[in-house]
């Protein structure tokens, strides 16, 4: 039986560590008009994200640096005790388009008859001006 995804089974987990708020919160607006439900992992006790919690953004502070992927597995963790089906997984830097969330579940359901481990956008570096590489995963490789 095919599996079918719907835009509120993919949750946002954002792992923030010494971010720049302004700059930040321009990025988390791109996120609310693309989720149903954030989850912000903050690495960084010294800032408060307080001002952006709301029913649909959840905030997870730690007491310091746990590090990105500490990080991301809480904020997983978190995802899946809120329903979540799947998960988006970022940092404080990552900018995403308005229709973000559409285009991944709309290419997710296409695409995949059954259930899938992992599914990755083009992404596009700002600082290199260029698409990044794409990596197909095999059992036990890259290619």
């Amino acid at each position: 039986m095919r599996t079918k995804y719907l835009a509120i089974d993919l949750f946002s987990v954002i792992v923030i560590y010494q971010a720049n708020i302004n700059k930040f919160a321009k990025i988390l607006e791109r996120h609310q008009k693309n989720f149903n439900n954030i989850i912000l992992v903050n690495n960084s006790p010294e800032i408060s994200l307080d001002s952006f919690k709301s029913p649909q953004v959840t905030i997870i502070n730690n007491p310091n640096n746990i590090g990105l992927a500490s990080a991301l597995n809480i904020g997983i963790f978190e995802a899946k005790k809120q329903g979540a089906k799947m998960v988006a997984l970022f940092d404080q830097d990552t900018s995403i388009g308005n229709s973000f969330n559409q285009k991944m579940i709309s290419n997710i359901n296409l695409f995949f008859d059954n259930k899938i481990a992992l599914y990755s956008p083009l992404c596009f570096n700002i600082n290199t001006n260029n698409l990044l590489n794409l990596y197909y995963i095999y059992p036990f490789r890259f290619k």
